[in-house]
């Protein structure tokens, strides 16, 4: 609303919060503080308070003000004559109803009230605990509230909830690399810690700095001395020692000084290793009778700022205030692991100005502090005496930071400027000032003794700058809100960036390109990388927060499923920050972005353990792209899939891949193989019969989903799920595990190993046990090839042909009668089910052709002794009738593709799948060009997103055979090395958590073992996990073919399709 003159009126409200205005009301919403007694002995009662004026034609009417007690409005209700309110005081008591009756504390009630009378109806029913902010719909009963950390949704008019959605706080509030392993901490500001190792493939450990359910945001982040050992900084000011390697709870340095919560005291937060919650605004409160709280202010100690030296020594500091006697500046010094300060430092000349920055020197004889007035202190560590005074800035000190070489000091101010000062002798040197807001955060690079200087401000802008002349060096944009942290790699020329916005972003500041942008999803515990090309990598639960942004039009967006063929790049931040950025095979922007839709009709049962599935397609046209008749694209409808709690259990057409090659097929044989005859109104109904069931052991729910793909191999989005009810099953119904252990230590050709077969047994042994926890039943199917002592051939069981007998018969396939017996004498395999599991490990020889193509080597390739790696890739580049290129490609018809294992596994219907591939190259499983998203395309790695089978490999397709011949000790491999000891220290965790575990500790095994390897020789494995399939959902009551709607949140900005 404009009004003609500036109106102003006065009606006392302590703190305005909201404005709301209608065609004939304004509203006011805020909180009045009410003093009471008379010095020294004065306290105050808070209290809610909305105050309405009368509008007419645009003017204010003074004289008709209404005031509304202990009323907060949250808005308008549509007749513009009445306001949705909560009611309570500040900590929740009910107002006009009986003193009997009062709201949790923390509670709020719902009221709605007529300005004209004015009076409130209140809803005594609707009690909410721990609100925070609400808002009202502009339907006037839509009502969202937020708790803090989640968003939920409701009615005014109803008790139901409508649903609820995640909101936590992702912004970045602090980043730092350890000096010497490249390690690299995250903090956020909802409390998580991110710790990256230099490779940058995942978090090495997620940890939460919280309070019990209260988190603290993360300040700042240092390495200690003793490896694997991060300190931490809260902005309550809590000081906790975390040893991230392991599961131990963190150890408390340092306390909080801010008030206690009511339901743990403060001894008992400080005994779990806790430090205390942020103060309640300063003030304590307490309830008395009727609606008021009385108030009184506390001792009160911020602690804003803290560092720690090189050699271990901790700085924190901030203001100090009794509200009576004292009120002063100070910095304390810890020396861990003694818990009292070793000393406490004022400048009683700063008058009441606080810490807000400390930045120790790098030798660690010097501290640098910085005051909330814009002054600098220099504290001598070994003098104990403030040794120089820097004063300059007109405003706040945000940040301190030494150059690697200790010869200059910057402070970034809040006056928009950076100062360089020269701390031995405490003069200035020279002033940066090309921010246009609040500089925020400072770092020097580490390669070149401190010549690059790193600013980050409000103005969402990084500014490089070199320290040694002044000159502005570069701008870097991207973020696109205050940039809060910066950190230089101390081994590579990168600097990484974090943001107000969220976003991690890695640069390369030699070229100042951006690199990679990480963003964490789910408040920090799972990230997604992106580069500017429009590559993604993440857990597939965080693919939902990109969307695809075409010629800068907002509207024009699309869903980040029709990037999965090309564009979702696994290991993607990996190879950003090493310059392997991949380059896309085509565009985005000329896809056929129109995407079928998909609905599951009706889900019936044909048998008592199999049902049928009716799936309806229809082709779709786009909205924003034509052809070249300038007619809109149409989709068509291509190759229709069928889920099982997540899983792949059917595909129509149902055409093998082409095993043992590998190859793709072109675009054109594609469609005219996959294509789904369409009636005349782009309609079809497929049919899935004899899927079979899982049988859960109480009354549950199956949920079955399904996509198609349009004529250019783009993925329609999911079905909306079908849940189809379950019975259950009699107590003590058996699950299987099958478990296959293949060890090739003899092989035909010479491709011979040690510890093939002593390493499948021990991981027959290990998973065995493990299998047992969660199965009632497992069987074991060794399949082993071995020479004896005098290099003889003592078995010779492990053959192709016995590893595909072996999953033909859990596939449901008959077999020869000999070779069943030789496979399987006891007649053990069936066709496995949804309740059973079947695990994979293979031991032996590897290859991996020249494109990306994995064979695993069995014993039968036939006596061709001069079969190297080296005359394969030759045969395959160049082919050739000569003898030796006949004798290779007999060898590689008889070993085991990838593409030889992804026809084998297609048809076996566990509920649980894991293959562990412990051989030289078997990093290379998915392919060279493998993007993991159901792209239709053969291969392996295709085959193990859509069935859910998690591989874990042993090396990387890339690197020398060292890796091979260095072994984890006597008799094992270093795969089954790493998998033990993480069995041994983690004998909790389930299968899935010891193959994410091994992952991370086979290259620091094999450090361990042999540190004078280099490390482009350490062996990197892979594991591919896209998640288990998902479990029945157990229910007491379900509705058939029916989902509740659940609101969903986006969250970090669209990505923008690049044309090439």
């Amino acid at each position: 609303m404009i009004f003609p003159t500036p109106a102003i009126v006065s009606e006392r409200i302590s703190w305005i919060n909201h404005l709301y205005a209608s065609g004939t009301w304004l509203v006011s919403v805020g909180t009045d503080e009410v003093p009471h007694g008379s010095p020294p002995s004065v306290y105050f009662t808070y209290v809610g308070s909305t105050v309405a004026w009368k509008l007419s034609a645009g003017k204010i009417d003074e004289q008709s003000v209404e005031r509304m007690k202990d009323q907060w409005g949250i808005g308008l209700a549509p007749d513009g004559h009445s306001i949705i309110a909560l009611t309570t005081s500040v900590l929740g008591f009910y107002v006009d109803g009986p003193p009997s009756q009062p709201l949790p504390v923390g509670g709020v009630g719902l009221a709605v009230c007529q300005m004209e009378i004015p009076a409130c109806r209140i809803d005594s029913s609707r009690t909410i605990v721990g609100i925070r902010v609400a808002a009202l719909g502009s339907d006037g009963v839509s009502f969202a509230y937020s708790t803090g950390r989640d968003i939920h949704f409701t009615s005014v008019t109803g008790p139901e909830r409508r649903g609820s959605a995640s909101a936590p706080s992702v912004a970045i509030t602090a980043l730092r690399f350890s000096p010497n392993d490249g390690l690299l901490a995250v903090g956020l500001r909802g409390g998580q810690i991110s710790v990256w190792d230099k490779t940058l493939r995942a978090p090495v450990r997620t940890l939460q700095y919280t309070i019990q359910d209260t988190p603290a945001a993360v300040r700042s982040l240092y390495f200690d001395l003793e490896p694997g050992t991060l300190i931490s900084v809260g902005e309550d000011g809590g000081i906790l020692k975390w040893k991230f390697l392991t599961s131990q709870p963190p150890g408390l340095v340092h306390a909080s000084s801010f008030g206690n919560r009511q339901d743990v005291s403060l001894d008992a937060r400080e005994e779990l290793g806790m430090v205390r919650p942020e103060p309640p605004r300063a003030l304590v409160a307490v309830p008395v009778a009727g609606s008021e709280v009385i108030g009184a202010m506390p001792v009160y100690e911020d602690n804003s700022a803290a560092s720690v030296s090189e050699t271990g020594m901790i700085a924190y500091g901030g203001y100090y205030s009794d509200h009576q006697r004292t009120s002063e500046a100070y910095a304390s010094i810890l020396n861990p692991p003694n818990p009292r300060p070793v000393m406490r430092i004022t400048d009683q000349t700063r008058g009441d100005d606080g810490v807000t920055a400390l930045s120790f020197s790098p030798s660690g004889n010097l501290l640098a502090i910085g005051f909330d007035g814009g002054g600098i202190d220099l504290w001598n560590m070994a003098a104990q005496r403030i040794v120089g005074r820097l004063d300059g800035h007109a405003a706040r000190i945000n940040a301190l930071a030494f150059s690697s070489n200790g010869e200059l000091l910057a402070s970034a101010s809040t006056d928009k400027t950076i100062r360089l000062w020269n701390p031995r002798s405490a003069t200035p040197v020279r002033i940066l000032s090309d921010h246009n807001s609040t500089v925020l955060c400072l770092s020097f690079s580490i390669q070149d003794g401190g010549r690059l200087l790193a600013s980050g401000g409000a103005d969402n802008r990084i500014l490089l700058w070199d320290a040694n002349n002044g000159q502005l060096v570069r701008s870097l944009e991207g973020h696109s809100s205050a940039v809060n942290a910066v950190a230089s790699d101390p081994q590579r020329k990168m600097l990484v960036s974090g943001g107000e916005d969220g976003a991690l972003r890695f640069w390369d500041t030699s070229r100042f390109q951006l690199l990679a942008t990480l963003l964490p999803v789910s408040g920090g515990n799972d990230w997604l990388a992106t580069t500017p090309t429009g590559f993604f990598d993440g857990e597939e639960m965080t693919w939902g927060q990109v969307l695809w942004q075409f010629n800068g039009n907002l509207f024009d967006v699309s869903p980040v499923e029709i990037g999965f063929r090309d564009y979702f790049f696994p290991k993607l931040l990996a190879r950003a920050v090493e310059g392997q950025l991949p380059v896309a095979s085509r565009s985005l922007a000329e896809l056929n972005r129109a995407q079928p839709t998909v609905r599951i009709v009706s889900v019936t049962p044909d048998s008592h353990e199999t049902v049928h599935v009716d799936v309806e397609v229809e082709s779709a046209t786009s909205p924003t792209q034509r052809d070249e008749a300038g007619k809109p694209r149409s989709s068509g409808v291509y190759d229709v899939r069928v889920f099982r709690n997540r899983q792949l259990v059917r595909q129509w057409p149902e055409i093998s891949e082409q095993a043992g090659t590998g190859s793709e097929p072109t675009i054109e044989e594609w469609r005219r193989l996959r294509v789904v005859p369409l009636q005349p109104d782009g309609k079809a109904t497929v049919p899935f019969s004899h899927i079979r069931l899982p049988r859960p052991p109480a009354t549950g729910v199956v949920e079955f989903t399904a996509y198609a793909f349009n004529d250019d191999r783009v993925k329609s989005l999911n079905s909306k799920p079908f849940e189809y009810p379950l019975q259950p099953v009699p107590a003590g119904t058996a699950r299987r595990a099958f478990l296959i252990t293949m060890g090739v230590n003899a092989n035909q050709s010479g491709w011979n190993l040690d510890v093939a077969v002593s390493s499948a047994e021990q991981a027959r042994s290990l998973l065995h046990a493990k299998l047992l926890e969660k199965y009632s039943t497992v069987i074991d199917v060794p399949v082993y090839s071995d020479l004896a002592d005098n290099g003889e051939v003592e078995s010779a069981h492990a053959r192709k042909n016995g590893l595909k007998a072996a999953l033909d018969l859990l596939s449901g396939g008959s077999l020869d009668a000999k070779l069943r017996e030789e496979i399987d004498p006891n007649h053990q395999l069936q066709a496995a089910t949804p309740d059973d599991a079947v695990v994979l490990y293979v031991a032996s020889r590897g290859y991996a052709d020249p494109q990306g193509t994995l064979y695993l080597v069995p014993y039968d390739t036939g006596a061709g002794y001069g079969i190297t790696e080296e005359v394969l890739s030759r045969c395959l580049l160049h082919p050739a009738s000569s003898a030796v290129c006949r004798q290779a490609r007999y060898f590689l018809e008889h070993s085991i593709s990838s593409a030889d294992l992804a026809a084998w596994w297609q048809a076996v219907d566990a509920g649980e799948l894991i293959m562990i591939l412990d051989s030289c190259h078997s990093g290379a499983v998915p392919g060279r060009d493998f993007r993991p998203g159901p792209l239709g395309d053969p291969g392996f790695g295709q085959l193990s997103y859509d069935k859910r089978i998690s591989v874990l490999s042993s090396s990387q397709p890339t690197q020398t055979e060292l890796g091979l011949w260095i072994t984890g000790g006597e008799g094992r491999t270093l795969l089954m090395e790493a998998l033990e000891t993480v069995a041994r220290t983690k004998p909790l965790q389930t299968l899935g958590e010891w193959l994410k575990g091994a992952e991370l500790q086979l290259p620091i095994t094999m450090k361990q073992l042999y540190p004078e390897v280099r490390e482009d020789n350490l062996q990197l494995p892979l594991l591919l996990d896209f998640g288990a399939p998902s479990a029945t959902t157990l229910r007491s009551d379900s509705k058939v073919g029916t989902t509740a709607p659940q609101p969903s949140i986006r969250g970090p900005p669209a990505l923008t399709a690049q044309p090439h």
